[in-house]
């Protein structure tokens, strides 16, 4: 009897031991992509939201990523959502310049796989989160997974917690060592002048040091410095789409550096090369 009673209570024992190691499992997972941001007060202007917590991706969604999901949607045979989705690379042609390089390698090729994914419409971000929201699901069937486009007020909170700072790397874009904390158009003073005729500033650009500027175009998601929170790039590379069409947040690397503060809005019409975006994740246990 007492035999028994010790291996009834063995396997109620591994049965903890085994739900703790799923949970412990998923965490793991789960804070390797993303990172919690707890509720909080945020004033932005004279505004005032009241946030509850959730978990923020901690890069921008990646080339990688986003080709697992064009891939599954071309295996499924689902055509219109992959119209709707897929990545229009050639945004890279804008204005007078022609970025042949970047439209035929950069969301394909194996050196850019872990860069932010651009080029591709609100649409399509939405239907990568609806993607990924049921393939977490199967995985965690227990509780009604949520992953969405965040909010542009969830954006600020993530890169500034509770404090007042412009940039999700502090006050300043650099450090006191000199070194650059963010992707994003650096302009030299001699560029900047005071057209005689308008009497307005402008600035022009030195071909010489266009190196000098910024990246070459967009850099890694994982680039820089993360914030306290372990996020990385909410100010500057590639400007983040919010839950409203045709607004982002945070600036790009087509942007000078007071377009990348975190309050900073990015409007767009379609798919381009500076508009990227990442997810928010919530999750409640299913009744």
């Amino acid at each position: 009897m007492k035999t028994n009673q010790i291996k009834r209570t063995s396997w109620v024992v591994c049965l903890i031991l085994l739900s703790a190691f799923v949970t412990l499992k998923k965490e793991e997972k789960l804070h390797d992509k993303f990172a919690y941001v707890p509720s909080g007060i945020l004033k932005v202007g004279n505004d005032t939201f009241s946030l509850q917590g959730f978990y923020m991706q901690k890069t921008e969604v990646s080339n990688k990523e986003y080709q697992s999901f064009l891939n599954d949607l071309i295996k499924s045979g689902n055509t219109k959502d992959y119209e709707l989705a897929k990545i229009d690379s050639n945004a890279w042609n804008f204005g007078t310049t022609m970025n042949e390089k970047y439209k035929a390698y950069y969301s394909n090729h194996p050196a850019y796989l872990d860069y932010p994914v651009v080029n591709v419409s609100y649409e399509g971000a939405m239907l990568y989160c609806k993607w990924l929201t049921k393939k977490w699901e199967k995985e965690y069937p227990h509780e009604k997974i949520i992953i969405r486009l965040p909010k542009r007020e969830e954006i600020i909170r993530a890169g500034r917690m509770d404090t007042n700072l412009p940039y999700a790397c502090g006050n300043s874009l650099s450090n006191s060592k000199g070194d650059v904390l963010a992707n994003f158009v650096r302009i030299r003073n001699e560029e900047i002048h005071t057209n005689d005729s308008t009497k307005k500033i402008e600035i022009k650009p030195n071909s010489a040091h266009a190196s000098s500027y910024s990246e070459d175009v967009l850099a890694p998601c994982k680039s820089y410095y993360p914030n306290l929170n372990g996020i990385y790039n909410l100010s500057g590379n590639a400007a983040e789409m919010t839950d409203v069409k045709g607004i982002a947040a945070g600036g790009s690397w087509r942007n000078s550096g007071y377009d990348i503060r975190l309050e900073s809005v990015e409007k767009y019409e379609k798919a381009n090369p500076k508009t990227g975006f990442r997810m928010v994740y919530t999750a409640l246990p299913k009744k």
